[in-house]
C-alpha cells in the first residue's frame, strides 16, 4: 500500500535539483543541489548528515546539478565498487565521481557552444554572411541540463544543452563530441534512450516539443507537439517500444506511435494549482508517477493500453515518417479512447 508520507526525509542546505539511487547499493541515494553540491545519503539511516559530499572539494560544480546517473564499470578501471556516479551541471561539466576515493572527480566533458552543422553549411555556401566561415567553431561554455547513458554501451552518452543542441559523447574522448543533433529551438530538459530499440532516443524541450531521433540522423525523425507548454520530462514504456509518456506544465500525456503520431492516446490534466515537472514508470506495473511543482507525487494507473509492440514496429514507423509517408493515425483513436487513468493516489511531501 502506498503511504501518503515519506519513509525518510533529509534536510539539505540548498534546493534539490536531481536524485538517483545506486543500482549496486540500493540504499545509497545521490542528491544534486542548486548550489552545485552533490551529496550521497544512506537511506537506511535517519540522520541528515551525508556519507559523502562535494561541499569542500575542488571539483565541486559551480552551478546547479541537473541530472545524476550511477554507471556500472569494470572493477579496477575507475573504482573498485564497480560503479561510478555521473553528474551534469549548468557550469558546462559532465563529471565522474569515485566513491572509494573520497569522492575524487574527473571531468568526462567540458561542454562548449558549437555552431550547428546547418549554420556551418550556410556559411560555407555563402548564405550566412554574419559570421566567419568555420567547420567547427567553439566558443563559450555550454550549460548542461540532462544526459543519458547508452544502454548498449556504457561508454557512450547523450547530453542536452541550454542552446537546444544534443551531443553524443564518449568517456574516452573529453575534447570533442562524437556527433551533434540539432532540431530544438529551446533548452533540452530531458533525453531518454529507448530501452527496447537500439539507437533510438527521445528528447523534450522548452520549445513545447518532444523529438524522436536515431543515432545516424542529425535531425529529428518525428516531432510531437500537442500543447503550447514546455515539456519537462519524458520516459519510455519498459514493455512497449512505441509507447512513451511526457510531462508538461498542464498535463501528463501518453503517446502510442503505433496508434497515432499526431496526438497522445491519453491526457491527464492537472486539476489543481500545480504544474507537472517530472515523470517515470513504476517498475513491474502499469503505473506512472508524476512529480508536481507543489511537492506532491501523483500516481496514475494507466488502463486499456494496446498490446505491447516490438523494436521492428517502432523502426517501421520511423522509416515511414522519414520517407514522407503520411502519418499513421488510428481512426478510432482519440484522446483517452485507448487508455484511461484512474484518479491518482497523491503522496505529499
Amino acid at each position: 500500500m502506498l503511504r501518503s508520507f515519506p519513509e525518510r526525509f533529509f534536510h539539505t542546505p540548498a534546493g534539490v535539483t536531481a536524485v538517483a539511487f545506486s543500482v549496486k547499493f540500493p540504499s545509497l541515494l545521490a542528491v544534486g543541489l542548486f548550489d552545485g553540491t552533490v551529496n550521497v545519503y544512506d537511506v537506511q539511516t535517519n540522520g541528515d548528515k551525508p556519507l559523502l559530499d562535494t561541499e569542500e572539494l575542488l571539483g565541486k560544480h559551480t552551478a546547479p546539478v541537473w541530472h545524476l546517473y550511477w554507471v556500472e564499470v569494470e572493477k579496477g578501471r575507475d573504482d573498485d565498487t564497480g560503479e561510478v556516479l555521473m553528474s551534469i551541471s549548468t557550469d558546462g561539466r559532465v563529471t565522474q565521481w569515485l566513491l572509494r576515493k573520497g569522492f575524487e572527480s574527473n571531468d568526462y566533458m567540458k561542454l562548449k557552444r558549437i555552431l550547428s552543422k546547418q549554420t556551418v553549411q550556410k556559411r560555407e555556401n555563402g548564405k550566412d554572411t554574419k559570421g566567419s566561415k568555420s567547420e567547427n567553431l567553439l566558443f563559450r561554455t555550454s550549460g548542461g541540463l540532462c544526459f543519458d547513458v547508452c544502454p548498449d554501451d556504457k561508454t557512450i552518452y547523450l547530453c542536452g544543452t541550454e542552446e537546444g543542441l544534443i551531443h553524443r559523447c564518449s568517456v574516452s574522448y573529453n575534447e570533442q563530441y562524437l556527433d551533434t543533433y540539432s532540431g530544438h529551438t529551446g533548452p533540452v530538459y530531458r533525453i531518454a534512450w529507448c530501452p527496447l530499440a537500439k539507437g533510438v532516443f527521445l528528447s523534450s524541450s522548452a520549445d513545447w516539443t518532444v523529438s524522436l531521433w536515431t543515432v545516424d540522423r542529425f535531425q529529428p525523425c518525428i516531432t510531437f507537439a500537442s500543447r503550447k507548454k514546455p515539456v519537462f520530462d519524458i520516459c519510455w514504456s519498459p514493455k512497449s517500444a512505441t509507447i512513451f509518456c511526457c510531462a508538461n506544465e498542464e498535463a501528463v500525456e501518453v503517446w502510442d506511435l503505433s496508434k497515432n503520431t499526431l496526438e497522445p492516446i491519453n491526457v491527464i490534466l492537472a486539476t489543481q494549482q500545480y504544474i507537472f515537472t517530472s515523470i517515470t514508470y513504476a517498475p513491474n506495473s502499469e503505473c506512472v508517477l508524476a512529480g508536481t511543482s507543489n511537492g506532491s507525487v501523483m500516481v496514475y494507473h494507466i488502463e486499456n493500453l494496446p498490446a505491447p509492440t516490438s523494436e521492428s514496429e517502432l523502426l517501421d514507423i520511423i522509416e515511414q515518417q522519414t520517407n514522407n509517408v503520411p502519418p499513421l493515425e488510428d481512426s478510432s483513436s482519440s484522446v483517452a479512447s485507448h487508455a484511461a487513468a484512474k484518479e491518482p493516489v497523491v503522496a505529499n511531501k
